[in-house]
């Protein structure tokens, strides 16, 4: 498969593949994290309708429910998220904050995943203010 740049449209159809995905996602033993991109949907949004977003995610809530089940399951990706667990967070101590907007996302924030033939995953991150 030839790697797409991510678009509004690609989003789209990620998100409405979700369930897909989140199969591919659960299959996923080993993920290189020089193969995982993660891509704000922010950026994506821009010149584009945000209902046409809205509408996707309403309508496939199942499958980004799945997808980030299913991320927050698979022990390679997990290290890659942020943790949404706040016990661990009090154990560990506090990281240094870093810069604004550089914070991970975590597998809450995911809306969309598209995982490519060789196993290069993006995932579409959207941290709703």
């Amino acid at each position: 498969a030839i790697a797409m740049a991510p678009s509004f449209n690609s989003l789209i159809s990620a998100i409405n593949s979700g369930t897909a995905s989140s199969d591919k996602i659960k299959s996923l033993t080993t993920v290189n994290a020089a193969d995982v991109q993660f891509v704000n949907v922010e950026d994506l949004l821009k010149g584009n309708d945000p209902q046409a977003l809205n509408d996707a995610l309403s309508k496939n809530k199942d499958g980004v429910d799945a997808l980030q089940s299913a991320l927050g399951s698979n022990p390679a990706l997990g290290l890659l998220l942020a943790s949404s667990d706040t016990a661990a967070a009090k154990v560990t101590p506090p990281a240094a904050a870093p810069m604004p907007g550089m914070a991970k996302p975590s597998a809450k924030d995911i809306v969309a995943a598209d995982v490519s033939a060789d196993n290069k995953v993006i995932l579409y991150y959207w941290k709703k203010q």
